[in-house]
């Protein structure tokens, strides 16, 4: 297979390959590891491939070469792309020992050395299988007592000396180290290879991925003096947006701000609402869930898409969504809108297992029975998903995204939306249309991944950046949701009051982002406080919202409130209330087509904690969202009589006004979330009142 790699392909093959040629193997350690972070969409594949070609050559610092490299992948869909791209660049350049495991028990042979004829072999297989075979214990036996017989064969443990075989190391690369690979897998592994091959066999476990967690960076990450664990070798999505391999998904990102309002209630509710802790959320989330909401939502998406593929005719896009459930109701309403339409589309429903509606006519249905057989996931204009395909599906084509599930983990974030990177010639753009999470939420999740990744070595160590990052993120969303918490230095004096008449009443997804941002500023607010942060509070934080998140009182007072609202405490018979008058569905869109590459990099934002006209520079050069947190930091710095240059004050007032009233102008008014029309005001008032203060 004939290819140009990329500078930061050679350069990773090239510093594993140096580090075993020369780095001594440590006789007590378990094994080698190496971590590498690369972008999706940057070649990550053809990385492997060449790194598997290139490990079958290579000697360590006593000469000994590995018999075996294990390619291991965490999905059968992966397994099919990653795997046979893997096999046709091995086999093309003259390696002809390729396996493909196609049962535990074919693994376990493909495992025992002494079942092969070849020195030297590759295997690809998936972490499932690998998993299967160390819980067999039959077949585990079996390879136990090949290797004890062969060992017994060549005199025992002390007969078997270095220089008797030079294939004495093995190589285990994993891709997507950051979701399957943990650590009882490793183990496993272990296990299973220590099995086929006798003690003398020296592991490496190479792992791969865009977006390493902290279970992944402990596992491969290789410890610095600075006291974090890095990668050892790092291409992150900064450097791969500005090389230009992959497109930045975050072009043009619009978070909608969704409405659902109770209005018509029956008594039995009615009264639930009053006597039954969590009722009220219950109502809010099934109004939520309703179909006639997804149709409103599909109407949006629909309509978006048609506008693009009129600029973009061959584009296609995916929806995310929140269950299997929302899977079918969704194929259902937008394959009824394509035909209805005319469109000519092709829609497909990508799920696992079966699905059944409810009702006393429905009958489950299946990805097979659902679809129509002509359509396949490689010719759709549309895919609807849910937990699939949401890391390795390689679509240059799919350039639009519609989310309507709450993400809240920063790798799953990244992952799913770089679904959408990959160019292609007729992928002139991207776009993401959001309908449930927070932008700064967005923000922060690829924050995370958007230079070299590190967690501390020890867990005793605050990673105050982090932290930070977190805190800002919480508090942004707070003051976005609740302007009283940034307009004025108010008091809570009963948080339970607070929480139910100013947050249980909120839209789903709009709860989710408080309570995880409540949880979030309350366990960022006390590590910093440990490390003795208390400085970067009064140069960040409101003293509306420092109050919120910061005394024990409303502590206690959230916990004892959140606990029940969680468990929603409400009998069954109420959760399928059905009124179509019992809501108004009204999206908005809150900060729109604002995410840019110097934005989403917060760490320099960070850095000029305490220097308030410094911050306020660096805020004003940014997007809408950073525009509304410098009303944040002037309120801060009022309401902690800080002092503030009148003319940095004026310089607020005219930038951020003019950008809010131009964002504003340029849209319809009925789409613009009338929280936006309200901070507009309220920043004037607020720095306008600071500069004359100052």
């Amino acid at each position: 297979m004939v290819f140009t790699p990329w500078a930061h392909q050679v350069a990773a093959v090239q510093s594993v390959i140096a580090a075993i040629q020369t780095r001594p193997m440590d006789e007590a350690a378990a094994a080698e590891r190496f971590l590498l972070q690369h972008s999706t969409g940057a070649g990550k594949t053809l990385t492997i491939a060449a790194l598997t070609h290139q490990l079958l050559n290579v000697k360590d610092a006593r000469a000994l070469q590995f018999h075996t490299v294990v390619v291991m992948l965490d999905r059968v869909k992966l397994n099919e792309q990653v795997g046979d791209a893997v096999e046709r660049y091995l086999r093309q350049n003259g390696v002809d020992e390729v396996f493909r495991a196609e049962s535990i028990e074919h693994l376990a042979k493909l495992l025992d050395q002494s079942q092969q004829q070849s020195p030297q072999r590759v295997v690809i297989t998936t972490t499932h299988k690998m998993g299967l075979l160390v819980r067999d214990e039959v077949l585990l036996t079996r390879l136990l007592h090949r290797s004890s017989t062969k060992r017994g064969l060549n005199g025992g443990d002390e007969g078997a000396e270095d220089g008797d075989d030079p294939f004495q190391r093995v190589a285990i690369i994993t891709d997507e180290a950051h979701r399957s690979h943990t650590s009882s897998t490793r183990d496993s592994i272990e296990k299973v290879v220590k099995a086929g091959e006798g003690s003398h066999a020296q592991l490496t476990f190479i792992g791969f991925t865009a977006t390493p967690n902290t279970d992944a960076l402990e596992l491969f990450g290789s410890s610095t003096e600075d006291g974090f664990r890095h990668p050892f070798h790092c291409y992150p999505i900064e450097q791969a947006t500005a090389d230009g391999r992959i497109m930045n998904t975050l072009d043009n990102y619009t978070c909608m701000s969704c409405e659902v309002e109770t209005s018509v209630f029956p008594k039995p509710v009615q009264e639930l609402l009053r006597t039954a802790c969590g009722a009220q959320r219950r109502i809010i989330d099934h109004a939520s869930d309703d179909v006639a909401v997804l149709k409103a939502k599909a109407l949006i998406m629909m309509t978006d898409f048609q506008s693009m593929k009129r600029e973009q005719p061959k584009v296609k896009c995916m929806i995310v969504v929140r269950s299997r459930q929302d899977v079918v109701r969704y194929y259902t309403l937008i394959t009824t809108f394509v035909k209805k339409k005319k469109l000519g589309w092709n829609c497909y429903a990508a799920f696992s297992g079966s699905v059944a509606l409810g009702g006393e006519d429905s009958k489950p249905v299946t990805e097979q029975t659902l679809n129509n057989r002509q359509v396949t996931l490689a010719i759709s204009d549309i895919v609807i998903v849910c937990d699939k395909l949401d890391t390795g599906y390689n679509e240059p084509l799919l350039a639009c995204m519609y989310v309507d599930r709450y993400l809240r983990a920063s790798a799953h974030t990244v992952q799913l939306l770089s679904r959408l990177n990959r160019r292609h010639k007729h992928k002139p753009s991207v776009r993401v249309l959001d309908f449930a999470n927070h932008v700064a939420q967005v923000r922060r999740s690829f924050a995370d991944f958007w230079r070299e990744s590190k967690v501390p070595y020890s867990s005793n160590m605050v990673d105050e950046t982090a932290e930070k990052l977190d805190l800002v993120t919480a508090v942004t969303v707070l003051c976005d949701h609740f302007s009283e918490l940034c307009c004025a230095p108010i008091n809570i004096e009963d948080p339970r009051s607070f929480v139910s008449e100013r947050i249980l009443p909120l839209e789903r997804d709009a709860f989710q982002q408080v309570i995880d941002a409540l949880r979030g500023a309350v366990l960022a607010f006390k590590r910093l406080e440990q490390a003795g942060c208390e400085d970067f509070f009064d140069s960040t934080l409101t003293s509306s919202s420092l109050l919120l998140i910061s005394k024990q009182r409303c502590r206690l007072e959230f916990e004892a409130i959140a606990r029940p609202l969680l468990v929603h405490c409400i009998p069954n018979h109420y959760w399928y209330v059905h009124c179509p008058t019992l809501f108004c569905y009204r999206p908005h869109r809150a900060f729109p087509d604002l995410l840019t590459n110097v934005s989403v990099d917060l760490q320099d934002r960070i850095g000029c904690s305490g220097q308030v006209k410094k911050l306020v520079s660096c805020l004003l050069q940014f997007g809408e969202l950073e525009q509304f947190e410098t009303l944040i930091l002037a309120t801060a710095a009022r309401n902690n009589k800080q002092r503030l240059e009148s003319s940095v004050a004026a310089q607020v007032v005219k930038e951020t006004t003019k950008t809010l009233k131009t964002s504003v102008s340029a849209k319809k008014a009925a789409e613009v979330d009338p929280r936006i029309l309200a901070r507009i005001d309220d920043m004037r008032e607020a720095l306008a009142a600071f500069e004359q203060d100052g």
